[in-house]
């Protein structure tokens, strides 16, 4: 498949992913949902209503994630109950559907997957296309989703084994060099952090 790739694919990120599925560059992509508002922005992108979204499969070992962000009151905090009651009215139903309506991520809340301000909402410039149409597959995927491992410094470990996976995507390293070198890695990062 790389032959059919972007040059420069293997460096990609968010930005480059998304930026090339919007001008056109692109056929395909693995992405975060919330990509598909920068693939409908008229101002940005050369691709509004001409992506779909499918769920992407899942097996026993192997599962998509599901990334989330949340919002914390610090056990320090002086005014934990005022915090609270942000969070509350923050996290409410009406705002949940407010945020997705102005593009601030996908609904946390299920039944804001199903509001008509949401599922009949249309792009601006193009009144035919229907700017969550990818929420029916978010909810689906969301049944065998998984949330990513967490743990101490998971961060550094991701940047840790990066490099390692990445020389093999590239053919700079074999398969099994490059695991023995993400495994060793990673193992004296536990012994820097112990």
């Amino acid at each position: 498949m790389m032959k059919y790739t972007p040059p420069g694919i293997n460096d990609y990120t968010y930005d480059e992913v998304t930026n090339d599925a919007a001008s056109g560059k692109i056929a395909t992509c693995l992405q975060w949902s919330w990509g598909a508002f920068a693939v409908d922005d008229p101002k940005t992108s050369k691709t509004v209503g001409k992506w779909e979204f499918v769920k992407v499969p899942a097996a026993k070992a192997s599962v998509p994630h599901l990334a989330e962000w949340v919002v914390a009151v610090s056990s320090y905090s002086k005014n934990r109950d005022a915090a609270l009651q942000f969070i509350k009215y923050l996290e409410s139903p009406e705002n949940d559907v407010k945020q997705a309506l102005l593009g601030g991520g996908d609904p946390v809340r299920v039944a804001s997957y199903t509001n008509k301000q949401l599922t009949e909402a249309k792009v601006e410039s193009a009144p035919d296309v229907l700017r969550f149409r990818r929420y029916p597959k978010v909810l689906e995927a969301m049944k065998t989703a998984k949330p990513r491992p967490l743990f101490p410094q998971e961060e550094h470990w991701e940047t840790v084994v990066s490099a390692p996976l990445h020389a093999i995507q590239l053919g700079q390293s074999s398969v099994q060099d490059g695991l023995a070198k993400a495994q060793s890695d990673v193992e004296q990062m536990l012994k820097e952090l112990a």
